[in-house]
């Protein structure tokens, strides 16, 4: 009998789907409501629902095979060290996000926030990083703003 080898595809995939099947959980702890009157609930049950799907997915497309170690091109910091990079650009992301949106509003939160995430990708520029936070809070405005009607007034500075 041939033994079943993970990788770390797996272990991501077990993370996505059990704390999606929790988000999914928690939500019905709130009024779901339906799609023309969405209850608090409503967001986290689907997006909890497509994490715990996204890891599913993930798990049937991992491959059983060892990975290869970063080459000196793709690792930035010292042998052995994760580029920490990217996880502190997102973390800053959020933190901003937070803050902007409880005192800037909906577009600078949401301008700050994909600018400083993008930050944190060794492949994009300042410049290519601003026109995707400029696109993301476009559409994110037409889609929550207007769309949705989420109350979050666009730019309240305070």
């Amino acid at each position: 009998m041939k033994a079943i080898t993970l990788n770390k595809d797996y272990f991501g995939a077990a993370l996505l789907v059990g704390l999606g099947a929790a988000i999914v959980a928690a939500a019905f702890g709130y009024d779901l409501g339906d799609l023309t009157e969405m209850g608090a609930g409503f967001l986290p049950a689907v997006l909890g629902s497509l994490m715990t799907l996204v890891g599913i997915m993930v798990a049937l497309t991992s491959r059983k095979t060892q990975p290869t170690p970063p080459s000196s091109e793709e690792h930035h910091g010292p042998v052995g060290m994760p580029d920490l990079r990217g996880a502190l650009a997102i973390l800053g992301g959020i933190i901003a996000f937070v803050l902007l949106g409880d005192h800037g509003g909906m577009i600078p939160a949401t301008f700050a926030s994909v600018f400083i995430a993008a930050s944190g990708d060794r492949e994009h520029s300042w410049k290519s990083a601003a026109l995707f936070a400029a696109g993301v809070t476009v559409f994110g405005v037409i889609v929550f703003y207007f769309g949705l009607k989420v109350k979050m007034p666009l730019v309240a500075w305070e």
